[in-house]
């Protein structure tokens, strides 16, 4: 499954014929996003108030004794990337996979004729 979704994003992009169309493209997945989001949100608020599942629990809260503190810039550079490029093509890695899948894409659409041959491959 990793592997497909690596060369449908590549191949999709980089036999895109304009960046207009990829903008457009974008900006619908971007606003579709928002609004599915937006939806569960109001969804979920409205439920929670009618259903209350935190009534009668009671949690004790325990601080982990090594807990290693990121700043959040660090926290987003971990979610992006990863350490090892084998460890990119897991199930665990899925947002670096797509970014690189993006790049990788544009790469290949920005070398134009020259890279016929790679986007051929996709």
């Amino acid at each position: 499954m990793v592997p497909l979704i690596f060369f449908t994003i590549s191949s999709s992009i980089a036999n895109m014929n304009g960046a207009k169309r990829l903008g457009e493209i974008l900006g619908w997945m971007f606003g579709t996003f928002l609004f599915t989001g937006l939806v569960s949100v109001i969804y979920m608020y409205f439920v929670v108030k009618l259903v209350n599942p935190g009534e009668g629990v009671s949690l004790k809260l325990v601080k982990p004794e090594v807990a290693e503190e990121l700043n959040p810039v660090t926290q987003i550079v971990k979610t992006f990337t990863v350490p090892d490029f084998v460890e990119l093509f897991s199930r665990s890695n899925m947002l670096a996979l797509i970014v690189i899948s993006i790049l990788i894409g544009f790469a290949a659409q920005s070398i134009g004729e020259r890279g016929k041959p790679f986007t051929s491959f996709f």
